[in-house]
């Protein structure tokens, strides 16, 4: 299945790096929700605080993380901080 994905999204990558433009495209994958809660989960905010600021229940925004490591092939939030940061060229 990830290997599915991989290839899809492999195929409108244009491969450049421009900046904070660049990781939102890459993360361009992800619904807005998805993505408002991976940027706030690489920032180190803890799901009980993500979820407490967009008024929903932890569980959801578990789910929303399983969604985003699966759409974006990583398995931790330290991976899925060091991504955007090597997508947007920044370094925090």
């Amino acid at each position: 299945m990830r290997f599915i994905h991989r290839s899809r999204r492999g195929t409108g990558s244009t491969g450049t790096a421009e900046g904070n433009d660049s990781a939102d495209e890459y993360l361009g994958a992800l619904t807005f929700r998805e993505r408002s809660i991976a940027k706030m989960a690489a920032a180190g905010t803890s799901n009980k605080a993500i979820a407490a600021e967009l008024n929903i229940s932890v569980r959801t925004v578990e789910g929303h993380l399983y969604q985003v490591y699966s759409k974006l092939h990583v398995g931790s939030r330290r991976e899925l901080a060091k991504m955007i940061t090597d997508k947007s060229g920044a370094h925090k």
